[in-house]
């Protein structure tokens, strides 16, 4: 009875050590989503964005952003179709200052609307859930844009990124845009010992569209630099 009783507490010890260890899924992710959602600020430098489409234009998408509480928000994109001389390139960049959301196409202003006083926190829950192609449709129509969730989640077998050792999470990504239901199957590379998000896999088996995301840079709570949320003045001739 009296050594019985020590073997039971080494077992249960034992078994908190292995759960501390392996978390679930769910749990890699929740640290993520309440660190993002803590941070005054998040920073998001070099995405790069590979599209696969039934079309076989295959845009690749180049994206950088800054995020600061209180709805500000600056992503700036390049997307490139084609090679050569059928190469089309389309610069995007989408400024809020807390109230207004400016859209500029090619440095010309395309729109400007208000914006939803929950855009900030739901950007960042898109971006990490979907990934910054992915949450940037909320720009198309964000008014209707609503994010729905994950669900689903799996662990899969670790992988290696650029050297770095990575938990990988598979779980469902949904949200309505419009009259548009969107559900993607996500592969979601986390660094072991950081928790940084390295790279994300995801797939639309109803469109026959998948794309791979990497991220070289993620930093929370940087200085954000003078300006970047400031908006140009209208074009003249009053607002497009």
């Amino acid at each position: 009875m009296t050594r019985s009783f020590p073997l039971a507490l080494s077992v249960l010890f034992a078994a908190s050590v292995v759960l501390a260890a392996d978390p679930t899924p769910e749990e890699v992710y929740k640290k993520i989503a309440d660190a993002w959602s803590a941070a005054k600020t998040i920073h998001i430098e070099g995405v790069k964005t590979s599209i696969t489409e039934p079309s076989g234009l295959n845009p690749v998408i180049e994206t950088s952003m800054w995020i600061e509480e209180g709805n500000h928000i600056n992503v700036v994109s390049k997307k490139t179709f084609g090679t050569g001389t059928r190469q089309m390139i389309v610069e995007r960049r989408r400024i809020c200052d807390g109230t207004t959301v400016v859209t500029l196409d090619g440095g010309k202003e395309a729109g400007r609307n208000q914006a939803s006083k929950d855009l900030g926190s739901d950007f960042r829950s898109a971006v990490l859930a979907g990934g910054v192609m992915v949450a940037g449709t909320m720009f198309e129509k964000d008014e209707v844009f609503k994010f729905l969730g994950t669900s689903d989640f799996k662990p899969l077998a670790e992988a290696k990124v650029n050297d770095h050792a990575a938990t990988v999470l598979q779980y469902t990504y949904k949200c309505q845009v419009g009259s548009d239901a969107v559900a993607l199957s996500v592969k979601l590379y986390v660094d072991k010992a950081t928790l940084q998000v390295l790279k994300r896999e995801a797939s639309d088996p109803t469109q026959g569209k998948s794309l791979t995301e990497e991220y070289p840079l993620i930093e929370t709570g940087a200085k954000v630099p003078a300006d970047t949320f400031k908006l140009p003045a209208p074009p003249s001739g009053g607002n497009k």
